[in-house]
Parts: C-alpha cells; structure tokens; sequence
C-alpha cells in the first residue's frame, strides 16, 4: 500500500459517522417528530398512516342527532344530540359507546324514560329507564366530564361502576334531586366554634323532636349542613356552618333513591343527593383501589340485614361529605380495611335502635380513617381502630357520644388527636389495650 493510499484509508476511517446515533432497519424506535409520505385515503396496504391519513379517514365516519336505523356490522358512527359527541359501534346486534369528545350530559328517569341507545339526552321520556342501563351506555374511556342528572323516584337496583376511564383530568358526577320538607325565615341563628355546633332557630316553628334529624339544611348565602338533632324550633347542626346562619333557609333530603352502590376496580365518581341503601345487605361498596366522593348523600336502610351501610376495602379511597349514615339494626356503619383510606366531614353516623352494638366507624388491616367534624352516636364502640390502622381526628371538634365505648384502640390500632373529641354520654369514653400496642393520644 503506498502512502497516499494509506492516508487515503485513513481519512475515510476518521470520517465514519457515529453509528449508534441513527436507527436500525428492524424495529427502529425514533424520536422527536418523524414524518412519512400520507397514503391515499383509499389506499388499503401496509403503508404507514399518519396523523394526516388518520384525519383524513375521520372524515368518513357519518355523524348526526339519530343513530343510524339499519347499521352494518362494525360500522362507526358519531351520535352528536344535544349533550353529547360519543363514537358509537354497531356491534352487529347493538351500538356501542367508544370514546366521548367534551362534556357528555346524560338524564335518568324510572317513570318516563327508556332503556335504548338513542335516549338520555334529556328529561321525561328522552331519558334513560334504569341506572344500571345508563351505566352501560357511558364509553370506555371519555375525553370530557360526564354529568348524570337523575330525577327524584326510587331506583330498585344496585349501580354497579367500574370500567369507564378519563383521557384527561376528567370527572364522571351522578347527581340526584332534591325534596324540600320545610321553609322559613330564622329568627337567629348560629355558626358554631370550638365544642359549639352550628344551629338555626325559627321562633314560628312547633317541630316534632328530631323528626328532621339527618335531612340538611341550607340558608340563602350558604351551604348547606346535615341536621344532628332537632327541638320544636332549632335545627342542631353536625358541625359548623360557613358564615353566621341569618335570613331565610330550607330544609331538605334526597328524592332520588337507590338500593346499594358498588364502584370498584379504579373507577372514579362523585355522587350528590342520593339516599343509597333503601335495602340492601351493604350499601355502598368501594373496592380495589377505587375512588368515590359523596356530598349531600343519606344512607337510610329499611331492611333487617344491613351489616354495613358502606364498606371501603382493598385500597380504595372514600370521602364522605356532609352526609348521613343510619344503621337500622345492631351493626355497623363504616368499614375500613386491608390499606383503604376513608375521611368524613360533617356527617352524622348513628344508629336508632336501641341497642348499641357495632361499630360506628372500624378502621383495620393497614387503613386509615380521617373523621374532620361530624357525630358518632349510639353504637357499641363509636370508633374502633385495630390490626395496624390508625383514625385521625382534625379540623372541628367530633362529637363522640351516647356509645358503650367512645374509642377503642387495640391490635397495633392508633387513634391519634383526641383532644378535639367531644365526649358525651358514653359509659366509658376510651378504651386502650396496650398489651396489643393501642394507642390513643
């Protein structure tokens, strides 16, 4: 090899490009933003399709207010009435709901409504029948909030959530409506401090003694707070209200009611104004790390074999606001275990028979009860925390009170920021097993 041969070879080793910046013929993973030639909207082949083609073939899927009346098998069609723009499959024997663009608002309603694809677009008979058909009818995975609005009757079913999933920071809300049970003008009234519940008093009123007990009441400029306990003419609140209670106000309670709710493998839904639990073994389940919110909700059951009126398991998360919990017969309210995580604000949770026995809120096997405000009345043990759990006091002042024990702590249970109890009532206000690590402090 002569010299400049040599030199030759050289230059050309010197020049080799960095191999490892570029990518393999098979299996390439690029980044950034690569391009490819857009096909033809009719090409058909192995060809790549870009955001371009994609668009493109969007274009051919009809859309319109009316599903279609003779679809094909596999045929898509956008469903856009008032309230909704929902990607539908026909499956060959029915329309399935794919994927929702922006708020979808769906209606329910038991008396007037109908359980077929093209209703829930509105009130009365635009409406869906049955909350579990409606439930159906909600995509697999919706890119806007989706409300429900469900009118005031009774819905003998379970609703059962699960499998619906947001392509965003979006939310799935049922909300029930309402019935006033009384109005007035207060003559004073109070926004509650310290050990010193929130109460409004009507001078014109002869009311029965705690027949409003576990309704809400709401003043003009305020929200509203569940009713604890009643005299002839003061309404007790379960905890504060926001500002200085004056004016005019109503009292209120769910009409729309459900036998038992069931949200679990993830899903995440906020629900106002239902009475769940008219008569089901347990009435409201969240399970396998779930995610529910209630505001305004009453459990009130009529049946005899209620051994929880809500069971929060298996990571889930539940929060209960401004909300009421009675438990008709000798059992308890609220389950928490195995690494769920539940909190209260202001609710009542008590029991009316007789009898206290169970538990008004259990906290076991590595979960965590946060009670901010409220009452616990008239059960076995108010709150019990064992197993390695914990319950936290924060916020307002918890009545704790009327029960054979306030607090029980055992079993590596830790019941944490008792100073801000409120005992009353109790035959023994706190019971610690400290040879099976309780704690209370």
């Amino acid at each position: 090899m002569t010299v400049d041969n040599k030199i030759d070879y050289l230059t050309q080793i010197k020049n080799i490009p960095n191999l490892s910046l570029y990518a393999p013929l098979a299996s390439p993973a690029l980044t950034g933003n690569p391009t490819a030639p857009t096909p033809a909207v009719s090409d058909n082949d192995t060809s790549i399709a870009t955001t371009a083609f994609v668009m493109a073939q969007r274009g051919d899927i009809p859309s319109g207010a009316t599903l279609p009346a003779s679809p094909l098998a596999n045929q898509l069609f956008m469903h856009t009435p008032t309230g909704r723009r929902v990607l539908m499959l026909y499956t060959g024997s029915a329309w399935y709901p794919l994927y929702s663009f922006g708020t979808m608002t769906v209606y329910v309603n038991y008396t007037s409504g109908t359980d077929a694809a093209d209703k829930g677009t509105g009130t009365g008979t635009n409406a869906y029948k049955t909350l579990s058909y409606m439930w159906t009818q909600l995509p697999s995975i919706y890119y806007g909030n989706i409300v429900i609005n469900v009118s005031g009757e009774t819905y003998n079913e379970t609703l059962t959530c699960q499998g619906k999933r947001p392509g965003g920071a979006y939310t799935i809300t049922i909300t029930g409506a309402l019935e006033t049970v009384d109005t007035g003008t207060m003559s004073a009234g109070v926004q509650g401090s310290g050990t010193t519940p929130g109460s409004i008093t009507d001078s014109s009123k002869s009311w029965t003694i705690n027949a409003m007990r576990g309704m809400f009441v709401a003043y003009s400029g305020g929200s509203g707070r569940v009713i604890d306990t009643n005299s002839g003419d003061t309404l007790i609140s379960a905890s504060y209200f926001g500002g200085t209670p004056s004016g005019a106000y109503e009292i209120y309670k769910p009409a729309t009611i459900l036998s038992a709710l069931s949200v679990s493998n993830g899903q995440n839904i906020t629900v106002y104004n239902i009475n769940i639990g008219s008569n089901a073994s347990t009435s409201i389940i969240a399970t396998s790390k779930s995610e529910l919110t209630l505001f305004f909700c009453q459990n009130s059951p009529t049946g005899t074999a209620n051994p929880n009126g809500l069971w929060c398991k298996d990571g889930a998360t539940v929060s209960i606001n401004y909300s009421s919990l009675k438990q008709t017969t000798a059992n308890s309210i609220i389950a928490v275990e195995n690494n769920a995580s539940f909190t209260e604000t202001g609710c009542l949770i008590y029991q009316s028979v007789g009898t206290k026995t169970g538990f008004g809120i259990i906290s076991q096997l590595h979960s965590t009860a946060t009670l901010r405000g409220g009452a616990i009345d008239n059960f076995g043990s108010g709150i019990f925390c064992y197993r390695i759990s914990k319950i936290l006091l924060a916020g307002e002042h918890v009545s704790i009170r009327n029960n054979t024990t306030g607090a029980v702590a055992q079993g590596g249970g830790h019941i944490t920021n008792t100073t801000i109890a409120k005992y009353s009532g109790n035959t023994t206000d706190e019971s610690v097993t400290s040879a099976s690590y309780g704690y209370i402090d």
